[in-house]
């Protein structure tokens, strides 16, 4: 039941993401197929620019790579699963440092994965770049 209705949300998900991907194309204007084929695709693909007021990165994408990494990141079966393993690997592995700031150092793999303060920032970032994927036009 549950399957059920999750893949009834992913469809009205995918139907309205393709509506607004098309009502963006066309900017508002009804188009048959021959203005369609008219069209000059060619010139300047419209890119979508997303800057961090903190870092003064920019991340600038066209439409097309905006939809390739929202359907990526919404084709992926269990995130929290990848979202641990990213964790742990920063934990174990890469900075050592950060299990000092959240008090989780000298933790080995198998405790730290049963620990609710390690679980509860998985699930944190899990739920924030799922906003920021959500946020992406699409």
């Amino acid at each position: 039941m549950i399957e059920a209705a999750a893949q009834s949300f992913m469809a009205a998900r995918n139907r309205y993401r393709e509506k607004k991907r098309l009502s963006r194309s066309v900017s508002g204007k009804s188009l048959d197929r021959q203005s369609i084929a008219s069209l000059d695709l060619s010139s300047d693909i419209p890119s979508r620019r997303i800057c961090s007021k903190h870092s003064g990165r920019e991340l600038q994408l066209d439409d097309n790579e905006c939809e390739q990494l929202s359907n990526s990141f919404a084709s992926l079966p269990n995130k929290y699963d990848h979202f641990e393993k990213m964790f742990l690997r920063l934990f174990l592995h890469i900075d050592l440092n950060i299990p000092i700031v959240f008090g989780m150092s000298g933790i080995p793999e198998a405790e730290l994965r049963r620990k609710t303060p390690f679980r509860t920032h998985v699930c944190k970032f899990q739920r924030f770049l799922t906003t920021v994927m959500d946020l992406l036009p699409v």
